[in-house]
């Protein structure tokens, strides 16, 4: 076993020498292997830096030659834009105006900002572009104008309207025909004309808005100044009242485009057609509101003469209150555009209110100092009655009532209740007086009393008499007095009636036995009661006999 161990030591060991003597013959290789490299290093290292420099300029090359190619590919759009610049737009416009936005871009680009004078040359062609581009405007613009204005001016004649200087002139009842045709013209103008024209302007300079204004603005200036040029006209003429209806629905119909014309001139090409049409129909405005002055004016200072031997309901009241009546009905709502449109607050319709009060207070007052141009105090309350009475009735009917103050109509029946007390008052009370007797015993008076109490024949005799001579003399002079509204006429009898007939019957009741059975009964009991009853019953009729029937 100790013999096996020790081969095995030996051969160990003879191992570890060979392994040795191999490591220090790969150290003397790999020495040597480091001596040749380094030595190769030092022979390539220069050929490395040698080409490394190659490449640098290698790549300065290329970014010189993508320069020389941006600059030449710009120089060749400059060329380009020359050429088509020096054509002019009229050929190409779209590719001439895309040319102007490259020039444009170019000279504001870094390429040719060291370089003044591709700079200057560039911006001498934008300014040669402008200046044609100008140029070929005008010529566009002049060309539709030529063709398109004089149409559009024909179609507005063959729409039946022309204006005329003349027309200044003429009297308005013949200006009404034209005036229907001008606001007839004007809608098609507003609603269709101009929006075809506006329309074709867009499709000629499309994409290019401020032309487009300006070739709409210069095509319609002659049909709108026409136009516009008639509405001057007539709001510079005075309207009298009569005509007055005619100017409003002139002023309505100018207000209803008022919007499709502000929205159709709304460019600032159109600014000055678009202020001189508002500025119209302001102006209609205020020549309305002055002719319903001059109206009131003319209310107050009508002195015409009337009958003064009745008191029907005077010619001023009836045109007054129709003309009222009619302002009511058919323009209330142009009324209100006309005063309130720029009213606030909690009554926005008081200007007009206060203003159709001041022209029925006018009328009520021109009435009140016609009144008293009567000789007969109960003729003037009569009139009143009557011209009130038939003021407050129109109004009932009529939806003017909505344009006064709400208290106005009750007030004023009242007035003519009054003025209907007032008549029989002065008309009647003096003959009732003839009823009442004086009695010694009281000193007091009472229509009919006395039936004796030392009350001589001969003093009822005569209150008979007096009776019966002022009684004819009333009925004679009230024979063509009239009341016309069949209401008010027998409210008024049977006022008379209610005061007359009660106090003559208790009269005849207790002083007719004074008379009766006498030979000249006829002469003192002239009137039955009956015969009273019918004789006022035919009161206020005008022309109608009040004699009683036999």
């Amino acid at each position: 076993m100790n013999d096996v161990f020790g081969m095995d030591a030996r051969v160990l060991r003879e191992s570890l020498r060979k392994s040795q003597a191999n490591c220090d013959q790969m150290v003397a290789i790999y020495g040597s292997l480091d001596r040749r490299l380094s030595a190769l290093d030092s022979t390539i290292r220069p050929a490395v830096v040698h080409t490394d420099a190659i490449g640098k300029v290698s790549r300065n090359i290329d970014l010189a030659l993508k320069s020389a190619d941006v600059f030449l590919r710009h120089f060749t759009r400059i060329r380009e834009a020359e050429v088509i610049i020096q054509k002019g737009p009229h050929e190409d416009l779209q590719a001439y105006l895309t040319t102007i936005d490259q020039l444009r871009s170019l000279d504001t680009s870094k390429t040719f900002r060291d370089d003044p004078h591709v700079t200057s040359h560039i911006r001498i062609l934008l300014s040669e572009a402008v200046l044609k581009l100008e140029e070929e405007f005008k010529r566009l613009l002049s060309a539709h104008r030529e063709n398109h204005a004089p149409a559009l001016e024909l179609t507005l004649r063959n729409l039946g309207f022309e204006y005329k200087e003349e027309i200044e002139r003429w009297p308005l009842e013949s200006l009404e025909a034209i005036i229907g045709t001008w606001l007839y013209t004007m809608r098609i103008a507003v609603k269709s004309l101009f929006i075809g024209e506006k329309q074709v302007c867009r499709k000629i300079f499309y994409g290019i808005d401020s032309l487009a204004e300006l070739c709409f603005a210069t095509a319609i200036e002659n049909s709108v100044q026409l136009l516009l040029s008639f509405g001057y006209t007539m709001v510079k003429r005075e309207w009298p009242p009569e005509k007055l209806f005619i100017l409003l629905d002139m002023y309505k119909a100018i207000h209803e485009l008022q919007s499709e014309v502000e929205e159709l001139l709304a460019e600032e090409a159109c600014r000055e057609m678009r202020d001189r049409a508002s500025n119209m129909i302001l102006q209609f405005a205020r020549t309305a509101r002055i002719s319903i002055d001059e109206f009131k004016k003319n209310i107050n200072e009508d002195a015409n003469n009337f009958n003064i031997l009745d008191a029907p309901v005077h010619p001023l009241t009836s045109y007054v209150i129709n003309y009222f009546g009619l302002l009511g009905s058919e323009y209330c709502s142009t009324l209100h555009l006309l005063f309130d449109e720029n009213d606030s607050g909690r009554q926005p319709n008081r200007h007009l209110v206060t203003v159709m009060m001041m022209i029925l207070n006018t009328l009520v007052s021109n009435l009140e100092r016609k009144s008293k141009k009567f000789n007969e105090p109960a003729l003037s309350h009569l009139f009143l009655m009557n011209n009130i009475n038939h003021v407050v009735n129109k109004l009932r009917r009529s939806s003017a009532e909505d344009l006064i103050d709400s208290d106005w109509v009750p007030r004023h029946r009242k007035i003519v209740q009054q003025n209907a007390n007032q008549y029989l008052r002065v008309a009647w009370m003096p003959i009732l007086q003839t009823l009442k007797i004086q009695t010694g015993s009281e000193g007091g008076s009472a229509a009919g009393s006395g039936s004796g109490s030392g009350i001589s024949r001969s003093a009822i005799r005569e209150r008979f008499r007096a009776f019966n001579s002022q009684f004819e003399e009333l009925i004679q002079r009230q024979s063509h007095w009239t009341v016309p509204d069949p209401e008010l006429r027998e409210n008024l009898r049977l006022l008379v009636a209610e005061a007359v007939l009660p106090a003559y019957g208790n009269f005849i009741k207790r002083n007719g036995f004074f008379v009766e059975g006498s030979r000249n009964q006829e002469r003192f009991l002239k009137f039955r009661p009956e015969d009273v009853q019918q004789m006022i019953d035919n009161l206020f009729q005008g022309g109608v006999s009040l004699q009683p029937n036999t």
